[in-house]
This record gives C-alpha cells, structure tokens and sequence, in this order.
C-alpha cells in the first residue's frame, strides 16, 4: 500500500479515532475535536502530496496509530488557546501534556528522533549530559525489551531512520514503527513518572 486511502478508509479511521479522543477529552467540545482531526487530515494529504515519508502510513493501522496521535496534539493546542473548555483536573493533565511534548519536540509526536531535538538546543543545554541523562532515566526502568533499546539507541540516539533499522534488524518498517510507538508510550510515562517537564530537567 502506497499510504494513498479510500475515502472509506479515511472515515472509518476517523470516525475510530473520534470516538476515542471524545472519551478521553471529555470537556472538549466535539466541534473542536472535528476540527483536531481535519487539521490532521490536511497534514496527511499534504505528506502525500509532498511524497513526505509516507511509509508511515503503508497500512490502515499505521495510519489510525498516526492520526490518533496527531489530533491528540492538535487538541491539546485548541484546549490551550480556549481554556473555557477546561477544568482544574484536566488543565493540570494538559498542561503536563503540553511541557511533556516542549521536553522531547516532536518526539512524542513521531515525527523526528530525540537527537534532532537536543541538537537543536546545542547552543544553550549541554548535549551529552542530556543524551547521558534521558538514556540512564529510561533504560534503569527495566521496561523496554531488546528491541525497543536497539530502536532508543539507533534511531533516537544515533538518528539512523526507522526504514534502515528495520532493515538492519531484518524486520518489517511496519513492525519496527509499531514498536517505535509503544517504545514512546513507555517512555512518556517514565518521563511523567520522574516529573520531568521541560529540557532543562534533563540537564543535571
């Protein structure tokens, strides 16, 4: 599969993921939820017109994992901007969210490996101790199996794209990038769990 879905497919990946976001979002009203998943729909159909790693989208779960996660954020912008919609509980949920995607960039959100975040940063935080630090802080959990450690390692350390290490692991680019997806999970969690808010909490 090319990445390039039926308008059926498209509906019933958004009508899933839908469903799902209105349960978790529960004081957002659904307009604001329709309009999350357009705008994640246009940033789809723009990835494919610009032929822009549509591998993350060769099979119909794939492409539900990605527009969930890509709404997800979407919402979590529309509820920043319009904080009527938000109560005391959820604002403190959202905005631990929020400082969890500023910490890792567009790491939780499956775009980039972690490394290209940091190095962004390379003139003001210190990169190694920060390398040094996010690995020691989610490896010692003892959550990750062999090969969710060779992904933090290739591609969000060394920054080697997920196609080649899948290659390289002789895997499917659709196993490595599910894995890659729950390795991520994990590590959000771990990250919550530490209190870790922003990139500076790293650098110690």
């Amino acid at each position: 599969m090319n990445g390039v879905f039926s308008d059926s497919v498209i509906t019933q990946c958004r009508q899933d993921v839908l469903k799902k976001l209105k349960s978790k979002f529960k004081n957002c009203q659904t307009a604001d939820i329709e309009d999350a998943i357009e705008n994640a729909i246009f940033k789809y159909i723009q990835a494919i017109n610009n032929n822009d790693r549509i591998e993350r989208f060769d099979s119909k779960g794939k492409f539900e994992s990605w527009l969930y996660i890509v709404t997800e954020n979407e919402i979590i912008d529309i509820m920043r901007k319009n904080k009527k919609f938000i109560n005391y509980e959820d604002e403190k949920e959202t905005d631990n969210d929020e400082q969890l995607f500023q910490t890792c960039g567009e790491f939780i959100d499956d775009k980039i490996p972690f490394i290209e975040f940091i190095t962004e940063k390379q003139d003001e935080y210190n990169i190694d101790n920060i390398l040094k630090n996010f690995w020691n802080l989610v490896t010692k959990e003892d959550k990750l199996d062999s090969e969710e450690i060779i992904i933090l390692q290739k591609h969000h350390i060394e920054g080697i794209d997920l196609k080649t290490l899948a290659g390289e692991m002789r895997k499917t680019s659709n196993s490595i990038y599910l894995k890659n997806i729950r390795l991520k999970e994990k590590i959000k969690e771990i990250l919550k769990k530490k209190n870790i808010k922003n990139i500076e909490d790293l650098d110690y």
